[in-house]
């Protein structure tokens, strides 16, 4: 796999995508989180929040039929004075949840429900002032049968739609809330087997990695202390790659036969100044035998000459 490469490129390359590796995978975590906390903000400020100011508006609408109930039986104009103040106060408070829940994002049937509930209470509400008049102006008993008749099923009406409206909340919610569920495990299945990926590309990567090292180190190794140790025989085979290692088995290839061809230049030469020795001492020898033979030739020429003149 690092064939080709130097050693300074390989841990480059390793280093780079073990890196992007971790960026990939932080970023998809990022990702996750940022969808489930979007998924689940959501589900807080368009159905959490709403469904409570909508229970919070069925609270005040009771109460509004509360007060007109109580006006119309009580039959008493203190009570009627009472309960038309609170029922004010309750109807604004109804209208400001209500302006509040109108700013969430509503989906096309929650806006429809929500369109009903507006015209029904509408109408209601001209109702039950129609049975607040009566109470005020002292007919009660005309208050009572506008309150249980004509009141009663326009409350009705604005009850139910409001009770969908509720549902609605709770069934949108948990829908949003499974789909946000299954999001988070598919980020969480996507990381997961990401991360497992990533931990077996680095495995491989680091195997490659360390064979392209340690195995070419130990060779130059054992090159380096067979020639130490005065071995030139190794054979070493060339390599035809750029890789740091390589070149370095190549410098022991030309060391290893350069010193051969050094060692075999020096028995050369050795064997060339033996071989002249051997001449020098074989000259050696012949002159010293021609010089005790002209030792001896003199000898006798010296006991001629003495027995000549004796």
């Amino acid at each position: 796999m690092f064939k080709n490469m130097t050693v300074k490129t390989e841990l480059i390359l390793v280093l780079g995508l073990l890196s992007a590796l971790l960026i990939g995978i932080g970023s998809l975590g990022v990702y996750g989180l940022n969808e489930t906390n979007d998924s689940f903000k959501g589900v807080y400020e368009d159905r959490t929040v709403p469904l409570g100011d909508l229970g919070l508006i069925l609270d005040r609408m009771q109460r509004t039929r509360l007060n007109t109930a109580m006006s119309a039986y009580g039959r008493n104009a203190d009570i009627v004075k009472e309960r038309q103040a609170m029922s004010d106060q309750r109807d604004a408070e109804i209208a400001n949840f209500w302006q509040k829940y109108m700013t969430t994002n509503l989906l096309p049937e929650e806006a429809t429900l929500a369109e009903s509930f507006s015209q029904q209470w509408k109408i209601y509400t001209e109702s039950r002032n129609r049975t607040m008049a009566f109470a005020t102006a002292g007919n009660y008993d005309a208050a009572i049968a506008n309150l249980t008749g004509d009141a009663a099923a326009k409350f009705d009406a604005v009850h139910v739609t409001m009770v969908k409206l509720l549902e609605l909340q709770r069934d949108v919610a948990a829908k949003e809330y499974a789909a946000a569920r299954s999001s988070f495990e598919n980020i969480f299945m996507i990381t997961a087997t990401t991360i497992t990926l990533g931990i077996l590309l680095a495995v491989v990567l680091g195997y490659f990695l360390l064979r392209g090292i340690v195995t070419p180190l130990h060779e130059a190794i054992a090159i380096a202390n067979a020639v130490a140790s005065g071995d030139l025989s190794t054979r070493i085979e060339p390599r035809g790659t750029i890789n740091g290692f390589d070149r370095l088995i190549n410098a022991l290839k030309i060391m290893n036969d350069n010193l051969v061809d050094l060692v075999g230049k020096v028995r050369t030469d050795a064997d060339q100044i033996a071989t002249a020795a051997n001449e020098i001492a074989s000259g050696n020898s012949d002159l010293s035998q021609r010089t005790e033979e002209q030792a001896s030739s003199l000898e006798e020429t010296a006991s001629s000459m003495e027995e000549l003149t004796s």
